[in-house]
Parts: C-alpha cells; sequence; structure tokens
C-alpha cells in the first residue's frame, strides 16, 4: 500500500507546482480571459440582433477591458467577415490560445 500512495503524492507535487503562476502570469491569464469573454458575448449579442453600440455601452460597465479595446473587439466580431459564423465555446477557445501564446504561434482556420 505504501509504494502505492508515494506515486500518487509525487504526482500531487508535480501537479501543484505546473499550476502556480507569478502575478504576472495571472496578470495575462486574467486579461486573456476577459477578452476571449468579451469575443463570445460579442458575438452572442450580434446573434440576437443587438446593436454594436448598444453592445459597447451595457459592456463597458462591467469588463476590465478598456472601452477601446472593447471597441476593437466589437469591430471585429460585427464587421470583419472572417468572425461572421464565430461564437461560443470554440470561439472562447481559439481566442483564448491566441491570447495567451501569441498570433505566430496558433494558426487561425480560415
Amino acid at each position: 500500500m505504501k509504494n502505492f500512495l508515494f506515486p500518487l503524492a509525487l504526482l500531487g507535487t508535480i501537479a501543484t507546482q505546473a499550476n502556480a503562476q507569478t502575478p504576472d502570469q495571472q496578470k495575462h491569464w486574467n486579461h486573456c480571459v476577459a477578452v476571449s469573454s468579451t469575443y463570445v458575448a460579442a458575438a452572442a449579442a450580434r446573434n440576437h440582433g443587438i446593436d454594436a453600440q448598444a453592445f459597447v455601452n451595457v459592456h463597458a460597465k462591467d469588463t476590465p477591458l478598456s472601452r477601446k479595446q472593447l471597441a476593437g473587439i466589437t469591430n471585429d466580431v460585427y464587421f470583419d467577415p472572417r468572425f461572421e459564423r464565430a461564437g461560443g465555446e470554440p470561439l472562447r477557445m481559439q481566442v483564448l490560445n491566441i491570447c495567451m501564446r501569441g498570433p505566430q504561434k496558433v494558426k487561425l482556420a480560415e
């Protein structure tokens, strides 16, 4: 039984160390989550017929992003043809991956 518990304890230690983040990494993660969530929210608003400016006005009240960032994301989602059918969890994960790793490491499907 002792031989079985040691690998489990070691695995738990490794997993804990892998999840440890510096404050800068945590700040970057939080930013990327906010960006990806905003892309998804903008796509949902667009799909429900909500005006782009109305989305910006409402969403600006509860986002950590600047109004300029919010407007840029909204313009992408509402007016860039590449986002025409984008939305939901696939969009969230793609934006999150690009934000975390940079656009040069993640290739967008056309």
